[in-house]
């Protein structure tokens, strides 16, 4: 359950002190938080979870496209696991690839 202690206080340039969240957590938020917004990610995250569930192969290449992604987003979920770079190679197989992925501990 989310709770008002995963909040760090940091005093931003010239400002009050704000308030801000992990990328992990600022997930965890969104699962409780009213109204229709909120609600539309949840939806989202409940159909990844039935294409994980189901084995959807195309998540695959959602994966993929993300592991390139220079998106703020993909980069702070990346970074929020530790994961510093992924590469992605084409494996032996047509249609399968390798993933080397490193992280801040060293090779994935």
């Amino acid at each position: 359950m989310f709770d008002s202690t995963k909040f760090v206080l940091k005093q931003l340039a010239g400002g009050q002190p704000t308030r801000l969240l992990s990328f992990k957590n600022a997930i965890e938020l969104v699962m409780i938080l009213p109204g229709k917004t909120a609600k539309k990610v949840r939806q989202q995250f409940a159909n990844i979870i039935h294409r994980y569930i189901a084995g959807d192969l195309t998540l695959m290449q959602e994966i993929q496209s993300n592991a390139q992604s220079t998106a703020p987003v993909a980069r702070m979920a990346r970074e929020s696991l530790g994961i510093v770079s992924v590469g992605i190679h084409a494996a032996p197989e047509p249609g399968l690839v390798s993933l080397e992925i490193n992280t801040v501990t060293g090779p994935g």
